[in-house]
């Protein structure tokens, strides 16, 4: 029996812009990693929960159905080992544009 999924949340509040960042492991350790703009700003706490229910709403679409869920709010997981999701929450918080921006970001799937 392989073990579970594991899946790595974070969120991040700026003044500008909020984001969420997932990372999806699997059981032979394939990493997934995911990076969402929010669309209204928040605190952090909301940003984290954001990050739960999209990575929650993913993981049911992939049809995982065995996961073990990390975030760092409360110390449930040190900061230093979700530093890939923190990293994508804090990316997508930075990219978040106002309502009069707009931005084109290529993305290569090399």
């Amino acid at each position: 029996m392989l073990p579970p999924w594991e899946m790595y949340l974070d969120g991040a509040a700026r003044q500008d812009g909020a984001g969420a960042g997932v990372v999806f492991v699997s059981p032979e350790k394939h990493i997934l990693p995911y990076s969402f703009v929010l669309t209204q700003l928040c605190s952090n706490n909301m940003a984290e929960y954001q990050a739960l229910i999209m990575g929650l709403q993913m993981a049911v679409k992939m049809g995982i159905q065995d996961l073990d869920v990390y975030g760092d709010s409360l110390s449930h997981v040190p900061r230093s080992a979700n530093k890939m999701a923190d990293l994508l929450a804090g990316l997508a918080a930075t990219l978040a544009l106002g309502e009069e921006e707009a931005m084109s970001l290529p993305v290569c799937n090399c």
